[in-house]
């Protein structure tokens, strides 16, 4: 039987869980995610059993502050891959070169968008086959 302390759901839908339950290899209880269409270990199979009958604390959306920092963080970090390819001495065709630079250019000019932070950030690979 597997014992939880407490759970909520990761999504509208009820088929991700975050649960703190009592895991036997700790002798003691953490942390634990478990989805319904990845039910990979017996153990895993038992909690989703549980999860059925057990009080689990409802998903709630993340506030707009959250999604805009996690966003920019997203963006930033996008930003941050590509510094490399703009060092002088990185050996990159002027032409790509040139592509990354307009990339960059997307990625700062985002926030100048309108609810910018609602939409997905293209990756370079998904830029650069929708801007060639």
């Amino acid at each position: 039987m597997v014992d939880i302390k407490s759970a909520k759901w990761l999504n509208p839908e009820h088929t991700e869980a975050r649960c703190i339950v009592f895991l036997d290899i700790l002798g003691d209880y953490g942390p634990y995610s478990v989805r319904e269409d990845f039910l990979d270990t017996p153990f895993a199979v038992e909690l989703w059993e549980a999860l059925k009958t057990f009080p689990v604390d409802e998903f709630q959306a993340p506030s707009p502050e959250v999604n805009i920092m996690s966003m920019r963080c997203r963006r930033d970090e996008l930003l941050l891959n590509t510094d490399v390819f703009m060092l002088v001495d990185y050996s990159i065709s002027q032409q790509d070169r040139s592509l990354i630079a307009q990339y960059r250019d997307y990625l700062r000019n985002l926030t100048d968008t309108p609810e910018w932070y609602k939409h997905p950030i293209m990756t370079l690979d998904q830029w650069i086959s929708e801007n060639i």
